[in-house]
């Protein structure tokens, strides 16, 4: 539930960035947006990762990637590319998700 808000607040983000801040790949940046926002609550002590959420967020993706049969790659992203956008945030925060 935490990985689809914290999507969704991407979003929100990125509706008040200068368009030339927002990747083309919107879907994939709000998800690195979701990466930040949840590891950077978890370094303030706003949100407490227990042990195996990482595991259920990696899974998550895995089930959100476009792969089925009524998605197409470029609506969302492959698994592993939806996950590798959620680490950069995790690991650049909000900075790691803005073009370089």
């Amino acid at each position: 539930m935490y990985l689809v808000i914290a999507h969704e607040w991407g979003h929100a983000i990125q509706a008040r960035l200068d368009p030339s801040l927002v990747w083309r790949g919107r879907e994939l940046q709000a998800d690195c947006l979701a990466g930040a926002a949840l590891f950077g609550a978890a370094e303030n002590g706003a949100l407490e990762f227990e042990e195996g959420d990482v595991d259920e967020l990696v899974a998550a993706f895995d089930r959100l990637g476009d792969k089925t049969p009524w998605t197409k790659e470029s609506d969302h992203g492959t698994p592993a590319q939806r996950l590798s956008a959620f680490n950069r945030g995790a690991d650049g925060g909000v900075e790691g998700c803005l073009p370089d």
